[in-house]
């Protein structure tokens, strides 16, 4: 798991805890335009049993460690909690849904991702403790061979710019020439190539300019988002004891609904 982030944008990684090295997550704090925030992303495997409920108590706890600042928080990840009905921020009752939900909702997260991820269900979520945080997301196709769909998201965090007009680029994987890449791939020689490293952070740095290679050579790019020099309205920070009256408020509803 990892967080790519442009050199223009300063970052710094966040330890993670040693009692939580078991658990899939990182962690960094994003600095730009006098805007400082928190990115987190984890990954919880299928399953409810005893072995699964242990593990999302623990992610859970290493989310509260980290979510333990002043800072924009954004928490981002593939759950696999399908059936949490997202808006009313209700979910089934047992261990693992209840132990996830009640953090959401203690934390007074925004969850924003309303379109399913794979197939019919919502698995991948982006929450914020600022329900102003995204102008814009989308879910679109799937990145590669992945089974899960791509979630697209324009933030609000940015307060200023320098320039008057600029532009957005990113490749273009829906369009992409996989055909190329995957010959490109079959006539690469890995063993000369990972030869010449010693440590790991050595090969990782030559696979990424290999697959930056890749990406230059066959994805096409697109460029969008045209900035038109106005400054971008400010993220709106709620206390988090009006966030938390807002679902409990959703979830009355939700129950006064049933027993209707």
């Amino acid at each position: 798991m990892a967080i790519f982030v442009k050199d223009i944008v300063s970052a710094v990684t966040i330890d993670i805890p040693v009692q939580f090295n078991h658990i899939e997550v990182v962690c960094v704090d994003l600095s730009f335009s006098g805007v400082v925030c928190r990115v987190i992303c984890f990954y919880r495997r299928p399953g409810f049993s005893d072995t699964d409920v242990s593990y999302m108590i623990d992610l859970v706890k290493c989310l509260q460690k980290l979510c333990s600042t002043e800072k924009l928080v954004i928490v981002a990840g593939d759950c696999n909690l399908p059936d949490i009905d997202w808006t009313y921020y209700h979910a089934p009752n047992s261990p693992v849904y209840n132990t996830f939900i009640d953090f959401v909702n203690n934390y007074g997260f925004y969850q924003y991702v309303n379109q399913p991820t794979r197939g019919d269900n919502i698995l991948d979520i982006v929450m914020s403790t600022s329900n102003t945080f995204l102008e814009d997301l989308a879910v679109s196709v799937p990145l590669g061979t992945s089974d899960h769909n791509t979630i697209i998201l324009k933030t609000n965090v940015l307060v200023e710019t320098t320039c008057p007009r600029t532009s957005m680029s990113y490749f273009d994987f829906e369009h992409t020439d996989y055909d190329a890449i995957n010959e490109y791939l079959a006539v690469t020689d890995w063993n000369d190539i990972f030869s010449h490293s010693i440590t790991v952070e050595d090969s990782w740095c030559l696979f990424m300019h290999i697959l930056n290679d890749i990406f230059v050579s066959h994805v096409p790019v697109k460029t969008t988002g045209v900035y038109t020099g106005k400054p971008k309205r400010k993220a709106t920070h709620y206390p988090r004891y009006i966030k938390q009256m807002q679902k409990r408020k959703a979830v009355e509803t939700l129950e006064t609904v049933w027993i209707a």
